[in-house]
């Protein structure tokens, strides 16, 4: 029997993702605010400057007043730009582009080995699909309300302490960047979970029993992970004890290397 080739793997698609979650939202949250900046700048240039005059702990020019409006103000315009339907709608083009290549590597790999390719049918693709694209889409809602609370503190924050404008731009960036670092971690996490679950399908589909753990063999492979290489689990056990099968583990990015020989017994 054949050598089993070496997994595509998921990184094209955990990019493209990742892509499409900061344009869903950080971009539009940033989008807003940059458009706004100057507004906010003048409120809180105004309690520092009211700040140093009375010399007091918090300002009682109304400026905090003023500030909440215009939070409120970019609320309502964020919530206007952001599509709830299109966060859904691009979450399942990813999920079907997660699932198709999962059937097409099985595939791959399968002719490789056996020399043919393998089909069966597919019970729970449609539900696995629905959970996929319902999880998804609370965590990239999750990411929006995270989002806005860091912006909302921060103005907040640098309005009832007088803080200096400039030192409230470079935090903001930081914001930004953080919000768009959480859209990568949820693709890569959510990309290589929903791969390894219809990895899992397919190959009890077919009627194979067994994988051995494959990591992606570099440094930032975790060494409780990196102890599984090689090992032989069954798909429909539980996994390895406190991780479980690959891709289930936070940002796992672990694959299943398919014992093609259980096809033959």
């Amino acid at each position: 029997m054949r050598r089993l080739p070496k997994r595509i793997g998921t990184k094209g698609i955990e990019r493209e993702y990742a892509r499409a979650i900061i344009g869903l939202v950080p971009n539009v949250i940033k989008s807003v605010c940059t458009k706004n900046l100057p507004r906010i700048i003048a409120i809180i240039s105004r309690a520092h400057d009211a700040r140093m005059r009375i010399d007091a702990p918090h300002t009682d020019a109304g400026e905090a007043d003023d500030a909440q409006a215009l939070l409120d103000e970019l609320n309502a315009a964020i919530d206007d730009a952001i599509s709830v339907d299109r966060i859904k709608s691009e979450v399942r083009r990813l999920g079907v582009r997660t699932a198709n290549q999962s059937r097409d590597e099985l595939n791959r790999r399968a002719r490789s080995v056996l020399g043919r390719d393998v089909f069966a049918a597919e019970p729970g693709l449609r539900s696995q699909m629905d959970n996929f694209v319902a999880g998804n889409v609370a965590k990239i809602k999750g990411l929006d309300e995270e989002t806005r609370t860091r912006i909302e503190r921060r103005v907040m924050d640098a309005v009832t302490q007088g803080r200096l404008a400039r030192d409230f731009a470079s935090d903001l960036k930081k914001d930004f960047g953080f919000s768009d670092n959480r859209a990568a971690l949820i693709a890569r996490d959510q990309i290589g979970k929903f791969y390894g679950q219809q990895n899992n399908l397919r190959a009890r589909a077919l009627g194979l029993k067994r994988y051995r753990w494959a990591t992606s063999n570099d440094d930032r492979v975790r060494d409780d992970h990196r102890a599984l290489e090689g090992k032989i689990f069954e798909y429909d056990g539980p996994g390895a004890p406190g991780i479980g099968h690959p891709g289930e583990d936070y940002n796992c990015r672990c694959g299943d290397d398919p014992i093609f020989e259980d096809l033959l017994d």
